[in-house]
């Protein structure tokens, strides 16, 4: 907390960054009035940041509004009852929850905002319809190095400041179901095995991603102050909910390997899955390519091997021609304890995840392809590549070439 206030003003990035750079400000009663200066200027400005700024916004407010001013008051209650906060086709699950945690909590502290009934309703039904979904077929976007921690602070927020007891026990709830999956992937102060999105494949101890800060609050380990996005986790910081004693000795105790296996995704036929991005046709150079999205209607099986000095995990998904293709997937990893920044080895044939603005996957080691399978058994692991002479990759410049 007081390495993020002490933070000077951020390059990029700066809408969300200021947010919760001055939250924890103002919970640690330092530089205040550079938290609420900051809180004015986003709010007056606030970017392209979208649900990630929705989110700390109202947050911030809850918890901290009494030390606004009225014409601070005026102008963040104007920036947040100017949303609908629906959630819409295209918005991936960790925005979804970031929208209707924010709505529900804007809904909840505005009853006299005309949109304030509907809202606070269809932001509750989502809410709850989500978690029925986590507890009947998992997550989409499980094991997220980064995003993870989006799951882990809207349920922070709900816990802390919802008003309706039955949301707060939710929330406590699902914070112990999403720490209780990733306790036992916890080793050496990181996320190992597979991944449904990493972000930051070739990052190490030195840059943990923001979900890897959060539990490194939870479950401990050697933090590095210096990880990529640590302010995500401020809210986790400054909350009051306390992982079970089990849920910590899960992601502790590394006494005797252990295998942990989990599903996700195990859709019914006739539910729609949780953002409609089931694994589909693309068009490539001119042929059509299946597999590409990130769900699978078949669902997702994950095996983790842990000792105490090394893991190695994957995930099987679908079937053939269905098999989970995106830019950020991790497939299968061995990560290994070591005193240095990196223990980890993998294998992946880059793909991008989308037609949007090209990044260079081949250099960040980003990408598993539908060409790819594995098989394995505790220590053990198999990787086949069947990768086609024709088969589309991205090379170094992003540009779609041919194997």
């Amino acid at each position: 907390m007081e390495y993020i206030a002490d933070l000077p003003r951020p390059v990029h990035d700066a809408q969300r960054r200021l947010a919760l750079h001055s939250i924890a400000r103002l919970a640690l009663d330092r530089q205040v009035e550079r938290a609420l200066a900051d809180i004015a200027q986003i709010n007056r400005d606030p970017g392209e940041s979208w649900m990630f700024l929705w989110h700390a916004n109202i947050d911030a407010w809850c918890r901290f509004s009494h030390r606004y001013t009225p014409e601070l008051k005026a102008l963040v209650r104007k920036r947040i009852t100017s949303h609908d906060y629906r959630v819409r086709d295209g918005h991936t699950e960790n925005h979804r929850l970031m929208i209707a945690t924010a709505g529900y909590l804007a809904a909840q502290s505005f009853p006299d905002w005309e949109q304030s009934a509907e809202v606070l309703e269809r932001s509750r039904r989502y809410l709850l319809d989500f978690f029925g979904r986590v507890r009947r077929f998992g997550q989409g976007e499980y094991s997220a190095s980064t995003y993870g921690v989006f799951y882990l602070n809207t349920m922070g927020s709900l816990s802390d400041l919802a008003r309706e007891p039955a949301m707060r026990s939710a929330a406590v709830e699902m914070l112990d179901r999403f720490l209780a999956s990733l306790a036992g992937v916890w080793l050496d102060t990181r996320m190992v095995g597979a991944h449904s999105r990493d972000a930051l494949p070739i990052f190490g101890k030195e840059s943990p991603g923001a979900a890897e800060v959060a539990l490194w609050l939870f479950l401990g380990g050697e933090f590095n102050g210096h990880a990529a996005e640590p302010h995500y986790a401020v809210i986790n910081a400054i909350g009051s909910y306390r992982p079970p004693y089990v849920i910590t000795r899960m992601g502790t105790d590394r006494s005797r390997p252990y295998e942990q296996l989990e599903t996700h995704d195990l859709i019914e036929p006739e539910v729609r899955s949780h953002d409609g991005n089931d694994t589909r046709e693309v068009k490539a150079r001119g042929r059509f390519l299946k597999g590409f999205g990130y769900i699978s209607r078949a669902g997702v099986r994950k095996y983790t091997y842990v000792t105490d000095r090394y893991a190695l995990g994957c995930t099987y998904e679908g079937r053939q021609d269905d098999i989970i293709w995106t830019g950020q997937a991790r497939r299968w990893s061995l990560d290994f304890v070591t005193p240095g920044p990196m223990g980890k080895c993998f294998f992946t044939h880059p793909l991008r995840d989308g037609q949007g603005i090209p990044r260079n996957y081949w250099k960040n080691w980003m990408g598993s392809s539908r060409y790819e399978q594995v098989l394995q058994h505790k220590s053990t692991l198999i990787a086949i590549y069947n990768i086609p002479r024709n088969g589309v990759h991205y090379a170094v410049h992003s540009q779609p070439m041919q194997a």
